[in-house]
């Protein structure tokens, strides 16, 4: 029984190093390249000389007020822009951000904004047209100036670059655990149902083996589920893999049922 507990710890780990790799080989570059266009588009337009001082959950401005913070002014890269966001590409928004201390959430629509930040609150549109309001009063303290949003705007880059590994290691570790687990909680209850079925049929047969049976028989729905993702393609059958593999134990059952029925013990069968 541990020697099939390995095995299967094993499968589970190779099909989730292989999956995990697809999935950041084809994740990763979209993530990077919204990431890219937004560390641009933030650099492009965020004024040089605008200090933002954040006391007790407040904003106070170096400059007249409102400060008002367009999008770019290439079409192409606007169009970027909300993609990486989330938006509609025809969202015809004229400013980024507007930051007004005495602003209002009518005052998206007056300023046509994506984020309108005020003395107290960011107010941002979401890609379901729906107003988030986020408090500043969990800001810390602090002035933010030109040159510290350059130090974030690398560091997010640094982030990005790391993304196919950070999502490879992340997919691994989680798709082993889940994997193990909840196919092994459904690897005890189809071996009770191979049990009642041969106590049925006076098949002599342990439940550690008919758990064995289980474990060994859904290599090949494993497999199959592996190489269709790689594919990004779906098995029309809900719940394929369980069946699959529940049917494969059946007929390995019915093979060697034989073997041991009516038997009082397990048969030895001679080579």
């Amino acid at each position: 029984m541990n020697l099939s507990i390995k095995y299967f710890l094993t499968l589970t780990l190779i099909l989730s190093v292989v999956g995990s790799a697809v999935m950041s080989v084809k994740v990763a570059p979209t993530i990077q390249k919204d990431v890219k266009n937004i560390t641009e588009t933030v650099l492009e337009v965020y004024p040089q000389d605008l200090v933002i001082n954040v006391e007790d959950g407040k904003i106070k401005l170096n400059r007249e007020e409102p400060v008002i913070i367009k999008f770019p002014q290439s079409k192409e890269k606007t169009s970027e822009t909300n993609a990486s966001l989330g938006l509609d590409s025809n969202t015809e928004l004229e400013n980024l951000v507007v930051l007004d201390p005495k602003g209002t959430i009518e005052d998206l629509d007056k300023y046509n904004t994506l984020i309108l930040i005020n003395e107290t609150n960011i107010l941002a549109r979401n890609a379901s047209g729906q107003i988030d309001v986020q408090p500043l009063k969990d800001l810390p303290n602090g002035e933010f100036t030109r040159e510290k949003l350059e130090e974030s705007m690398r560091r997010l880059g640094e982030y990005a670059n790391a993304l196919p590994l950070i999502l490879f290691l992340i997919g691994v570790g989680g798709s082993l655990v889940i994997n193990s687990v909840t196919k092994f909680l459904v690897f005890f209850a189809m071996a009770l149902a191979l049990k009642a079925a041969t106590m049925v049929y006076e098949i002599n047969l342990p439940y550690l083996k008919l758990l064995q049976i289980i474990i060994h028989t859904f290599t090949a729905p494993f497999i199959m589920d592996t190489v269709l993702s790689v594919f990004n393609l779906k098995f029309p059958l809900p719940y394929w893999q369980f069946m699959l593999g529940l049917l494969i134990a059946g007929f390995v059952l019915v093979r060697i049922g034989g073997d041991y029925k009516a038997q009082p013990g397990l048969k030895k069968v001679e080579k």
